[in-house]
């Protein structure tokens, strides 16, 4: 008998669990069709967007020159640096 090691139930890249997971769950998402877990990730995804936006002042006026070196250092959402080059331009 083989072990499942936690890559198997995580489902790693030779595994062909790792994209039917991912239809399962969106199935799973939109077959129950709550408006509480709709409003709520909507509502979390605002505040996710929203928040660094109005805290960015407060946090430059209280720590200065420290806090922008340590934007220039740290991107501010997992990973992306900008917008700007996520979003193709327009000619």
């Amino acid at each position: 008998m083989d072990t499942v090691h936690y890559c198997h139930v995580w489902g790693a890249s030779n595994w062909r669990i790792r994209f039917s997971l991912i239809i399962l769950f969106s199935g799973i998402f939109f077959r129950t069709a709550s408006w509480m877990a709709l409003t709520s990730g909507l509502f979390a995804i605002f505040l996710f967007l929203v928040i660094p936006f109005s805290e960015e002042p407060w946090l430059s006026e209280q720590y200065g020159k420290q806090y922008e070196d340590y934007c220039r250092l740290v991107p501010r959402f997992v990973g992306v640096r900008s917008f700007k080059p996520l979003i193709p331009k327009t000619q």
